[in-house]
């Protein structure tokens, strides 16, 4: 049907076109408000009524249900259809689970439930009040007040699914929605798919439009401007508008162009449960602008809510807008929704209102060149291309001072706004980021590297411009550097240890080279790799540095595992003229030119290191540790051999007089840092310790750590 969104399911009355039997009443369906119905407040209040309420209501809505009676059995055929089983008040039936999704919560069904406990159940789920529901049963299909409804009643109750597309604008229902739990359930869903995704629909709040008065379209149409979401809802679940005719007959018939189902709503609300207003009070400052233009703004949706963020104040939510004031500004102000494109208050309270990232209110809307508003920290813009969007008041200040519009375009994305002096936003020819006073301007390609790389939960926002060495480069950022190794490759160094202790070996100049790999968390520490080797942290030595070799064979041994022996390193990777030696707490290996062995640090190998190591006359060691008795011990070195004793400490003897026939004697050596430590128990030098001359080196490729990830690529 042509009133009717291609993506709406579509809905109307099955008896709207029908007047109906008249309540007692007070009021006059001569106030109904074709642009508000029924405020949003009301219609909108899924825990309106109790199981309990509702099933009250039915009892007295309803005296005695006469299915039973002569004539009217159960069952008993009744025209194409049948008599049912029950009436609304004592109806029950098995429901089954729904989980939850974007308009209701989870459903969980049952074996029996009554019509009562569907309602209620039905209406907390979907956020749509009971009241709304009754209203509707009765007025689609008069199930609340019928004495003997029929199957067909209980098969279309609410209307879902049934367009008046079949003969003489007749109800075409779809079988596939049949059953009273089917129909309450899909009709509230699609009551809040309304409010959820008005794009797709005709009917809008704020949108003025042309609404039938009858199914027949010979009758003509009306302008309405819907005030608000409910309104927009039952216009389009029955698209028609009651004209003076239906109204001034109250309950009766009108003439041939009327319709009646908006009116029974109105007329059925106002007879069941009051005024269709909510009656919600409205004070003080905030009263004084919603005065000056309460039409605007709708009826109010909640009452005024105390703000603490943002400095504090009070803000109160309305059917097309918001109000606040803040105590900073000692000020209200507000603003609304304005036809489909200056949705103002939508995106406002989408981003948390007064206590969100916008703040308070900070002025009313004006136009020098663009339509904005101004917020407690940002402005917000609207236009017809973008929408309403918010702009950080540092973005904007940098925006508006390099050109605005024509030199960046509009914004095309939600901002970042950690801060209030740092901010990011996204326009439609670039990114500006803005941290502290530094403006930084990025392309689309550079944008999506930051992002690649981590974006601002990782990286925080540039803080200078990309300096180029090469066919490489780098950059600052509020928390380290990021450097393009490659056209599709980027490496995070953060700020830190990591960052320090590379600037100490001089940065892209020094011994490091440029970083490889990211950051990656090893065991109880991480690794950061570079080109000639691996930086590694752990919280004791902090950041040391391998050699491709050292690190090779560490990760072998055992590496950073929490049984490995050697556990981290405690010194960067020492490299001599003709070979390296790396540092751990209680071991040190050597890479020398004849071997390479694992050493305990025993008072030998502390006294070797205390007279210069590999540099020094003892040279390389070319065995690991002997046990010559329970109180002596060796270790043999390209210079010579150095002996332990407990009563004599360390003595070296030199290789030429080691291979004298006689022995020579030993000369005396430093104290070793810990001479009160006892030789290691080791009877033998472990062969998997020592590696013999001409044996493998490790690799100089790094192998890939399981839980190491590759650099990023870009």
């Amino acid at each position: 049907m042509a009133m009717f969104a291609a993506l709406a399911i579509v809905l109307t009355s099955v008896v709207q076109t029908t007047a109906t039997a008249a309540p007692a009443q007070a009021w006059s369906a001569t106030n109904f408000n074709a642009g508000r119905i029924i405020d949003d407040a009301l219609f909108y209040k899924g825990n309106a009524m109790t199981t309990s309420q509702v099933k009250s209501f039915l009892k007295k809505r309803l005296g005695r249900c006469t299915i039973g009676d002569s004539g009217r059995k159960a069952g008993k055929t009744w025209g194409s259809t049948k008599i049912a089983k029950a009436c609304l008040r004592n109806f029950t039936m098995k429901t089954s689970s729904r989980a939850s999704n974007s308009n209701c919560k989870a459903y969980r069904g049952s074996k029996k439930e009554s019509a009562a406990q569907i309602i209620t159940k039905v209406s907390r789920a979907c956020g749509i009040s009971p009241k709304v529901l009754l209203v509707m049963l009765e007025k689609e299909q008069s199930l609340v007040t019928d004495s003997w409804p029929t199957v067909r009643q209980f098969n279309v109750a609410m209307g879902y699914a049934c367009p008046d597309s079949g003969p003489n604008n007749s109800a075409n229902c779809n079988s596939k929605y049949f059953g009273f739990f089917n129909q309450v359930y899909w009709g509230a869903w699609q009551l809040k798919q309304y409010r959820a995704k008005p794009q797709n629909y005709n009917f809008q709040r704020g949108a003025t439009v042309n609404v039938q008065w009858h199914p027949n379209a010979s009758c003509g149409t009306s302008r309405v401007r819907i005030q608000n979401h409910a309104t927009a809802a039952l216009y389009t679940y029955t698209p028609y508008r009651p004209n003076q005719a239906a109204l001034r007959a109250g309950w009766g018939t009108g003439d041939r162009c009327s319709s009646y189902g908006n009116r029974n709503f109105y007329n059925y609300w106002n007879s069941w449960f009051g005024s269709v207003r909510s009656g919600i009070k409205v004070t003080g400052a905030i009263k004084t602008v919603h005065q000056r233009n309460g039409a605007a703004y709708g009826g109010a949706l909640s009452p005024r809510k105390t703000i603490k963020k943002n400095g504090g104040g009070y803000e109160q939510r309305f059917e097309n807008g918001v109000i606040t004031y803040s105590k900073k500004l000692r000020k209200a102000y507000g603003v609304f929704d304005d036809g489909t494109t200056d949705r103002w208050a939508s995106r406002y309270l989408a981003a948390g209102g007064a206590a969100g990232s916008w703040g308070f209110i900070a002025g009313t809307v004006a136009s020098p060149g663009h339509r904005n508003l101004k917020f407690q920290r940002g402005t917000a813009i609207s236009n017809s291309t973008v929408g309403v969007r918010f702009i950080p008041a540092p973005v904007y200040r940098a925006w508006l001072a390099g050109g605005g519009q024509s030199t960046y375009g509009w914004p095309n994305a939600t901002a970042l706004f950690p801060t209030g002096t740092s901010a990011s936003q996204r326009f439609q020819k670039g990114t500006l980021m803005v941290s502290g006073g530094r403006v930084q301007w990025l392309t689309a390609a550079e944008t999506a590297q930051w992002q690649r790389a981590g974006g601002h939960a990782t990286l925080g926002f540039f803080t200078g411009p990309s300096v180029e060495v090469g066919t490489r480069s780098y950059r600052n950022t509020e928390r380290g550097v990021l450097y393009r190794t490659s056209p599709g490759t980027s490496v995070f160094v953060p700020s830190g240890a990591y960052r320090s202790a590379y600037s100490k070996a001089g940065g892209l100049g020094g011994a490091w080279g440029w970083p490889t790999q990211n950051v990656a968390k090893i065991g109880a520490g991480s690794r950061l790799t570079f080109q000639n080797g691996v930086a590694v942290y752990s919280k004791k030595a902090g950041v040391v540095f391998l050699t491709k070799a050292a690190y090779n064979d560490w990760r072998k041994k055992g590496g950073y595992k929490a049984k490995s022996s050697l556990g981290f390193p405690t010194q960067s990777t020492r490299v001599v003229s003709d070979g390296s030696y790396q540092r751990y707490a209680k071991h040190v290996r050597f890479f020398g030119p004849q071997a390479t062995v694992l050493l305990k640090l025993d008072p030998i190998v502390r006294a070797y290191l205390n007279a210069g190591g590999p540099r020094g006359a003892w040279g390389w060691p070319t065995s690991g540790l002997t046990q010559l008795s329970k109180t002596k011990s060796q270790i043999r070195f390209s210079g010579g051999i150095a002996t332990y004793t407990k009563s004599g400490g360390v003595r070296f003897a030199k290789a030429a007089a080691s291979r004298a026939a006689q022995t020579p004697p030993e000369a005396p050596v430093a104290p070793a840092e810990d001479p009160a430590e006892e030789a290691p128990s080791d009877t033998s030098p472990d062969p998997a310790e020592v590696s013999a001359p001409g044996a493998p080196e490790a690799p100089e490729s790094l192998p890939q750590d399981a839980e190491t990830p590759a650099a990023r690529r870009d």
